[in-house]
C-alpha cells in the first residue's frame, strides 16, 4: 500500500509523524477564498478512512488560485501539481511523500505572462516509463506552445512549438500513453482551431491542424483519451455538423475523421465533453453537454461507437458560466463507467451507471441514484471530478463545488458492486474548504499510485521444443506491497489476456520471491523474445525481456564406417561377434542403438561419444549375413532422432570364400556333354565366378560364367578336358580354383 507521512498543527507548529501510514494514500488540493497575496495553495492528505484535520498549505503562488492540475508520478513517490493563478502566472511545484515532512517543492515558474487565465491554457503530464513530467503551456505568443521537462531534479529540456494556430492558445489537453513515453497533446485558440501534436519522449512530431471552427472557444468542447492498445481517439465539437467528430491516432497517423452518433434530443450546440478510459481496455466513455441542457453519453468500443443514450435534458446550465457539473470514471467492480452530473436548480448530483461491459456499449444506464440528496453541497452545482480508488474496486471519490461566488468544497466517496444498482455512499461527504471562484476548476484530488518495478528476466539461453520451460523474474519490488502479476508474452505489451504463462509462481505476494512464468515452447525453430512485466491491478512495471532460442531439430547424423568399412554398403569382415559402427554429428549429443526403427527413448543400447563422434558396438552378430541395425541419437537439450530421421545402419557379415561347384562326372561321357556351374556363397547371391577349360593343365580361369550356365564339350573336345574355376564374393574372398577333369570318348 502507499505510505504518506500525516502532517499535524500543534499549536501554531507544523511537525511530523514518525512513521508511515500503510494504506492507498490521496491528496486533495484547493484555495481558501480568504487567501491573498501571495495565495497559498491548501491541501489534504486521505489515509484511506480519512483526511488529514486540517488544511495544510503547499509552496505559495502569486495571485488567486483559478485552475489546477494535478498528476501523480507512477514512477517515484512525487506528485506534480501545476497552476494557473489570477496574474496570469502558470507554476509547478512538487510533493514528494517519501519524507517525514512530506515536502512541497520550491514553486517553479513556467511563465509570467500566459496571457490567458480565464480558461486552462496549461497542463501537466508525465512519461509512463521514465517519470518525467511535462508541462505545457501559453507563454504569450499567438499559436505558440510552450513546454519544459522535470526529471525529478531539474528541468532538463525546454522549448516553443510554432503551431498552425492563430490566435492565442486558451486550452490545452495532454495525456500519457501508458506503456511508453508518448504524450499527445491538443490545443485550441481564440479563433476556435484545435491543433494536436504528439510527443514519442524525445521529439514533438509536427502541428496537425484537426479543426478550424470549433463549436465554441471558451469551453473544453474537445477532449482525448489512450486506448490500451496506445492508439489515442480525440473528440470535438464543430460548427458545420450535428454530430460530434472524433479521429483516432495510431503509430504515428490519424485517421480519417468520422461522426459519432446522435440522440434524438441531441442539439449541436456542444459546451463540454469528456472522455475516460476503463483501465487495461481500450473502451473509453465519452459524455458530452450541449448549450440544451443535454447530457449525452457513448461508449468507444476500441473499433467502434455504441448506442449513444440522453441521460437528461435538464442539466444545470448558466449562459455565460463556464463551469463543468458532470464527471464519469470506471467503477472497477463491474467493468463498468459511473457518471455524476448536476441538475437544473438541483443543490446535489446525481449518480448513475452503466452496468457492465454489454450495457455501457448498448447505451442502457441504470436508474438514477440520488443517495446524496441529503448532502447539500451550497446553492446549485458547478464542477465536479472524479477519481476511482485503485486499490479498493469500486471505490469513488468526488470533488463537488457548488455556484456561490466563493463556493464550497464537499468530498463524497461512493462505493458500488458487481450487482445492479448497488453504488451508494461509502463515507459521509465532508466540506473540506471554501473555494476562490465557481468558474474555474481549481480544486484536485488524485490518488497515489506507484508502478511495480522488475529489473529482469531469465531463462535457458537454448531451449527445447514444445516442452515446459520456466522465465524467472528478479528483483521484483512494489513500494505498495500490493499483490502482483506476472505475464509474460510475444506482445511487447504482456497482459492477462495475452500471457503465455500457464503455470508457475505467477501471482506473488511481498517480498515476491520465486516470481516465475512456465509455458510449454514453441515447437519451431528460432529465436524468440518474451516481454515480462508486473502488474497491481491498476499499473504495469517496465518491461523486460529475454531472448532463447528453440532448437526444434534433432541432431544430424551421418555414417563413417561400419567395421572399418568406410563405403556402402558395408561389410564386415571378421567373425569376432560384434560391428562396430562409427558416426559424427554434434558435440553434446547422446546417441543408442537397436534393432528397431523407434525414437531414441525407446533404445536400449547405448552408443560410446566423444566429441562429434560415437561408435556403436553391435553386438550379437556372428551368423554370416544381411543386417539392418539403427542409430538414434539426441541433442545437448533433448531433441531426439526418431524413424524419420535415424540412421538405417545396411551391412553384411561375411568372413568366408564362395562354395561355387559344378556337376561334371569322373567318367568318359559322350561329346556334347554338359557341365553346369552351380555358384555359392553364404552372403553374396551372386558371386562373379571365372573358368577356363583345355586338353593341357594349368589353364588361367579368366572367362566369366554365370550361376547356372553350362560348359559344353562336344565331339572336338575328345580325350581329357582340364576344367577350372573360382569365385570371388563382393566382400573380396576367393574361392579355391577347383579343377576338374571332363573325359570325353575318343572313339566315334
Amino acid at each position: 500500500m502507499r505510505k504518506i507521512f500525516l502532517l499535524l498543527f500543534i499549536s501554531l507548529i507544523l511537525i511530523f509523524i514518525s512513521g508511515f501510514v500503510s494504506a492507498e494514500s490521496g491528496i486533495l488540493i484547493t484555495q481558501n477564498y480568504t487567501v491573498t497575496y501571495p495565495a497559498t495553495p491548501l491541501y489534504f492528505l486521505w489515509n484511506e478512512s480519512s483526511f488529514s484535520q486540517s488544511s495544510l498549505n503547499a509552496t505559495p503562488v502569486t495571485g488567486t488560485l483559478r485552475w489546477s492540475v494535478l498528476k501523480n508520478n507512477p514512477i517515484r513517490r512525487e506528485v506534480a501539481l501545476g497552476t494557473l493563478d489570477s496574474n496570469n502566472d502558470v507554476k509547478v511545484q512538487f510533493y514528494n511523500s517519501n519524507s517525514n515532512y512530506n515536502n512541497w517543492s520550491s514553486i517553479y515558474t513556467m511563465t509570467l505572462s500566459s496571457d490567458i487565465s480565464a480558461y486552462r491554457s496549461f497542463d501537466v503530464a508525465l512519461e509512463q516509463n521514465s517519470g518525467d513530467v511535462m508541462v505545457a503551456y501559453n507563454a504569450g505568443p499567438n499559436g505558440v506552445v510552450s513546454y519544459q521537462i522535470w526529471n525529478g531534479t531539474s528541468w532538463y529540456s525546454t522549448g516553443n512549438i510554432t503551431t498552425n494556430l492563430s490566435g492565442q492558445i486558451q486550452w490545452i489537453k495532454m495525456a500519457s500513453q501508458k506503456y511508453n513515453d508518448s504524450i499527445m497533446l491538443i490545443a485550441a485558440d481564440t479563433s476556435a482551431d484545435l491543433i494536436a501534436l504528439n510527443w514519442n519522449g524525445t521529439n514533438w512530431s509536427t502541428s496537425y491542424l484537426l479543426e478550424t471552427a470549433l463549436n465554441v472557444d471558451n469551453r473544453e468542447d474537445f477532449d482525448l483519451a489512450y486506448e490500451d492498445s496506445g492508439d489515442a481517439l480525440i473528440v470535438w465539437a464543430d460548427t458545420a455538423t450535428t454530430a460530434l467528430r472524433y479521429k483516432n491516432f495510431s503509430n504515428g497517423i490519424f485517421s480519417e475523421e468520422g461522426a459519432i452518433p446522435i440522440s434524438a434530443g441531441q442539439t449541436a450546440n456542444y459546451q463540454w465533453i469528456r472522455l475516460t478510459n476503463y483501465p487495461n481496455s481500450d473502451r473509453i466513455m465519452m459524455c458530452s453537454l450541449d448549450a440544451g441542457d443535454d447530457l449525452n453519453c457513448a461508449e468507444w468500443t476500441g473499433s467502434n461507437w455504441g448506442t449513444i443514450t440522453e441521460i437528461t435534458t435538464a442539466m444545470e446550465y448558466v449562459a455565460g458560466t463556464s463551469f463543468r457539473n458532470f464527471d464519469i470514471v470506471p467503477d472497477t467492480s463491474s467493468n463498468s463507467f459511473v457518471l455524476f452530473y448536476g441538475l437544473n436548480n438541483i443543490d446535489y448530483y446525481n449518480v448513475i451507471r452503466c452496468f457492465g461491459t454489454t450495457n455501457c456499449q448498448s447505451g442502457i444506464w441504470e436508474t438514477t441514484q440520488t443517495f446524496l440528496s441529503s448532502i447539500d453541497i451550497g446553492t446549485d452545482t458547478s464542477w465536479v471530478s472524479l477519481s476511482y480508488d485503485t486499490e479498493n474496486v469500486g471505490k469513488i471519490t468526488a470533488v463537488m463545488i457548488d455556484q456561490v461566488a466563493t463556493p464550497n468544497i464537499t468530498l463524497a466517496r461512493i462505493a458500488c458492486t458487481n450487482s445492479a444498482n448497488s453504488c451508494a455512499a461509502n463515507q459521509t461527504s465532508t466540506f473540506m474548504a471554501i473555494s476562490s471562484s465557481a468558474d474555474y476548476e481549481s480544486s484536485m484530488f488524485i490518488y497515489e499510485g506507484r508502478k511495480p518495478t522488475i529489473q529482469n528476466v531469465t531463462t535457458s539461453s537454448s531451449v527445447i521444443k514444445s516442452t515446459l520451460m520456466t522465465i524467472f523474474a528478479t528483483a521484483v519490488n512494489d513500494t505498495n506491497n500490493n499483490s502482483l502479476s506476472f505475464y509474460c508474452s510475444t506482445s511487447n505489451y504482456p497482459t492477462a489476456s495475452n500471457t503465455l504463462c500457464t503455470s508457475g509462481n505467477t501471482s506473488v505476494s511481498y517480498p515476491y520471491t520465486g516470481t516465475s512464468c512456465s509455458y510449454v515452447s514453441q515447437d519451431t525453430s528460432g529465436d524468440y523474445t518474451i516481454y515480462c512485466r508486473m502488474f497491481d491491478s491498476d499499473l504495469y512495471s517496465n518491461t523486460t525481456n529475454t531472448t532463447y532460442s528453440i532448437d526444434a531439430t534433432p541432431p544430424s547424423t551421418t555414417i563413417i564406417s561400419v567395421a572399418n568399412d568406410t563405403t556402402a554398403s558395408y561389410i564386415d569382415l571378421v567373425n569376432d561377434g560384434v560391428s562396430l559402427a562409427n558416426i559424427s554429428g554434434e558435440a553434446g549429443m547422446n546417441c543408442s542403438w537397436g534393432t528397431s526403427d523407434v525414437a531414441y527413448s525407446l533404445m536400449s543400447n547405448p552408443c560410446t561419444i566423444s566429441g562429434i563422434y560415437g561408435v556403436c558396438n553391435f553386438n550379437g552378430i556372428s551368423t554370416e549375413g544381411f543386417y539392418t541395425r539403427y542409430i538414434s541419437c539426441k541433442d545437448s537439450i533433448g531433441n531426439e532422432q526418431n524413424s524419420s530421421n535415424n540412421l538405417n545402419v545396411n551391412f553384411y557379415l561375411d568372413f568366408s570364400a564362395p562354395t561355387t561347384s559344378d556337376n561334371s562326372s569322373s567318367t568318359i561321357a559322350l561329346p556334347n556333354y554338359n557341365v553346369l556351374i552351380t555358384e555359392a556363397d553364404a552372403v553374396d547371391g551372386d558371386p562373379v565366378t571365372y573358368y577356363c577349360t583345355s586338353s593341357t593343365e594349368g589353364c588361367n580361369p579368366v572367362t566369366l560364367i554365370n550361376n547356372g550356365e553350362i560348359i559344353n564339350y562336344n565331339s572336338s573336345s575328345r580325350g581329357a578336358n582340364y576344367l577350372r574355376y573360382y569365385s570371388i564374393d563382393f566382400a573380396g574372398y576367393s574361392q579355391t580354383i577347383v579343377n576338374k577333369t571332363i573325359n570325353i570318348n575318343n572313339f566315334p
